[in-house]
């Protein structure tokens, strides 16, 4: 296991560095955590208090992934898995700032569900 802080050329049991140096984590890991959180709670959490045309977590998912691709996602990904799990590192980063701008900006969900919406066949 790789950790994140490196100490002198002294001798700790694995335990102990446990403890002292949390480890590395990567990065699709940690761009996935912040993906769900925003999909999974601070979205959701903003839609009780501001007008937003959705207020479920799904809801959010299908508006950001459906701007990632500029298309209905599951023409682009499989609906066998999650799909936050099939993005890519770029395809994630890309991901988090649709939805951070979403939570930023209340008014541009509208547009953004707009957009799914047509791509869905589902409005003009």
């Amino acid at each position: 296991m790789l950790f994140s802080c490196s100490l002198p050329n002294v001798y700790l049991s694995s335990a102990l560095k446990k403890r002292l140096c949390p480890p590395m984590t990567d990065t699709l890991s940690v761009l996935r955590q912040q993906y769900l959180s925003l999909i999974n709670q601070q979205l959701p959490e903003k839609a009780k208090h501001t007008a937003m045309p959705v207020r479920f977590n799904h809801c959010f998912g299908r508006i950001v992934l459906d701007n990632l691709f500029q298309d209905c996602w599951y023409n682009h990904l499989t609906r066998k898995q999650p799909a936050y799990k099939q993005l890519d590192e770029l395809q994630l980063r890309r991901a988090i700032a649709i939805a951070t701008d979403m939570l930023q900006s209340p008014k541009l969900a509208t547009e953004l569900n707009r957009n799914s919406l047509v791509w869905r066949k589902k409005a003009h």
